[in-house]
């Protein structure tokens, strides 16, 4: 084998190396744009559902403030119902703002990052999302 045929041999290799390695860059550009994308189309189909999360807390925080207001025109005797009012319309702002902070993050186009998840805290979220809802009912 000359050197010739050897050089063109190593360049060879090295050129299906970086061919390969360039389709594996794009191939991982690829699976992150499709990541994204499907949390995307996965937001969109989750639209309605965010508006009513978010109308609830609102709504509350409108009915709590609303009361607020009328015990205040009568004259407030017991300043403890005004504060119960004004601790529920924190609660429900803060509901809200969750929301929002877990749809910004959904559709952020960052890598997935899996972390641990207290099982407790999820049911305690979807019993405090469900609540005015199932007292209404």
């Amino acid at each position: 084998m000359t050197l010739v045929q050897r050089l063109r041999f190593v360049a060879g290799i090295f050129s299906s190396a970086l061919v390969r390695r360039h389709h594996e860059v794009e191939l991982e550009k690829l699976r992150h744009d499709l990541s994204h994308f499907d949390r995307v189309a996965a937001m969109a189909e989750l639209t309605a559902s965010l508006a009513h999360e978010l109308s609830q807390p609102l709504t509350a925080i409108l009915s709590n403030a609303q009361a607020a207001r009328r015990m205040i025109d009568r004259g407030v005797k017991d300043p403890k119902d005004l504060r119960e009012i004004l601790t529920d319309i924190v609660a429900d702002d803060q509901r809200a703002s969750e929301v929002i902070r877990h749809v910004r993050r959904f559709i952020k186009k960052d890598g997935t990052h899996r972390t641990p998840v207290d099982v407790n805290a999820v049911v305690q979220d979807v019993v405090s999302l469900l609540r005015n809802d199932a007292i209404s009912r």
